[in-house]
C-alpha cells in the first residue's frame, strides 16, 4: 500500500507569468502618476507592482528582465512626445531609460533578504534615479518617482531632503504595500493543515502596522510646513500665470533647423495673450512661462534676440521666464540650460 504526502508550495516557485504582468501593470500605473494623467498616488501602487515581480523570482536575471519590462512601459508611454524626433529616436530612449530599472529589479532581488527590506528597495530607487540622472552625458533625469508627486502630500518632504527623499518615500510606501501582498499571499498557499490560529492575531496586527505604515509614509509630508503664501500671512493665495508654447515649424531633426523660429513663435504667442488681455478675453497674468528652449538664441549674447524678448515683455507688462541655453560665461566651451527672469 503506498502513500502520498503533499508538502506547501511557497508561493512563487511556479509560474512566471503573474510576473510579468505585475511588472507590465507596474509600469502603466507609474505612468498614471505623471502627467497627463497625474494620479501621483499611482506611484507607490506602481512600485509595489514591480516589487512583486521583482523579489520573488529565482534568478537575478529574471529579476533584471521583468525591470526593464517595466522601465520599457513605463518610459515608452512617459516619452512618447519623442516620436517628433522620430520613432527610432522614441524606443532607443526608452529602452536605455529602461535598462536602469533592470538596475532597480536587480537590487530588489538583493536586498529583500535583508531585514527590513522595504527600506532598502527604497534606497534602490534613490541609488537608479542618483545614478540615471548624471551618466552617462550630465544623465537623464525624466521620471523620477518625485517628480509625479506635485500635487500629493509627500510634497513636503522637498524642504527636508529634495527629490530624493520624495522619491524614498514613494518607493518605500510601495514596497510596503509589497510587503503586505507577499505575506497575504504567502499565508494562503500554507496548507489548510497546518496549524496557525494561534498565530494569526499577532500576524494580522503586523500586517495592519505595515499598511498604516505605507500610508504615514506616503502622508508624512504634510507634517512639513510649506511656505507657500507669500512673503507674508497676508500675501496673496494664489497667482494667475501663463503658459505660452509656441512650438517648432517642423517636425523630427529638422525641428529647429529655421533660425530664429522658436524663439518668434514665443514672442507672437506672448503677444497674442496680451492682446486677449487687453481685450479682456483672458485674465491678465502676473507671470509668464516660456518652456525649455524656447529661443534657439543666446539672448544674452545676442542682442536682436534679446530686443525680440523684451517686446514680448513689455507687451504683456509681466516678467517672462524664457528656458534659454546660453554658454558658461566662464567656460565657453560649455553650454548652460538656464530660466531667465526677463523683465
Amino acid at each position: 500500500m503506498s502513500s502520498t504526502s503533499s508538502q506547501p508550495r511557497r508561493w512563487g516557485d511556479s509560474g512566471t507569468a503573474w510576473r510579468w504582468l505585475a511588472a507590465i501593470l507596474g509600469g502603466i500605473l507609474l505612468a498614471g502618476a505623471f502627467p497627463p494623467i497625474g494620479f501621483g498616488f499611482l506611484a507607490p501602487f506602481g512600485v509595489a507592482a514591480i516589487t512583486l515581480a521583482t523579489a520573488t523570482t529565482r534568478r537575478l536575471r529574471g529579476a533584471v528582465g521583468l525591470g526593464i519590462v517595466a522601465g520599457l512601459i513605463f518610459f515608452g508611454i512617459l516619452l512618447r512626445w519623442m516620436s517628433v524626433l522620430g520613432t527610432d529616436a522614441w524606443l532607443a530612449l526608452a529602452l536605455y531609460c529602461a535598462l536602469w530599472f533592470g538596475l532597480v529589479g536587480l537590487l530588489t532581488r538583493v536586498v529583500v533578504r535583508l531585514p527590513y527590506w522595504p527600506a532598502w528597495v527604497g534606497a534602490a530607487w534613490v541609488t537608479q534615479e542618483a545614478l540615471r540622472d548624471r551618466y552617462p552625458f550630465g544623465g537623464f533625469p525624466w521620471g523620477r518617482l518625485a517628480f509625479s508627486q506635485s500635487d500629493s502630500p509627500t510634497l513636503g518632504l522637498a524642504s527636508v531632503g529634495g527629490a530624493p527623499l520624495i522619491t524614498a518615500a514613494v518607493a518605500v510606501s510601495g514596497a510596503l504595500l509589497a510587503w503586505v501582498a507577499l505575506a497575504l499571499i504567502r499565508r494562503r498557499s500554507v496548507s489548510p493543515s497546518t496549524p496557525h490560529s494561534t498565530t494569526a492575531a499577532p500576524v494580522n496586527r503586523v500586517l495592519t502596522v505595515a499598511v498604516l505604515a505605507a500610508i504615514g509614509v506616503w502622508l508624512i509630508g504634510l507634517a512639513i510646513p510649506r511656505p507657500t503664501a507669500g512673503e507674508s500671512a497676508q500675501g496673496p493665495s494664489s497667482a494667475v500665470v501663463a503658459l505660452v508654447q509656441g512650438s517648432v515649424p517642423n517636425f523630427g531633426l529638422d525641428a529647429m533647423s529655421q533660425r530664429r523660429a522658436v524663439l518668434n513663435n514665443h514672442v507672437l504667442g506672448t503677444k497674442e495673450l496680451a492682446a486677449q488681455v487687453r481685450a479682456g478675453t483672458v485674465a491678465a497674468p502676473e507671470l509668464v512661462i516660456w518652456p525649455e528652449n524656447s529661443t534657439d538664441i543666446d539672448p544674452l549674447t545676442d542682442e536682436s534676440a534679446a530686443a525680440a524678448i523684451s517686446s514680448a515683455a513689455d507687451d504683456i507688462g509681466v516678467p517672462i521666464l524664457v528656458g534659454a541655453v546660453t554658454r558658461n560665461p566662464t567656460d565657453p566651451t560649455t553650454l548652460w540650460n538656464v530660466g531667465i527672469v526677463w523683465e
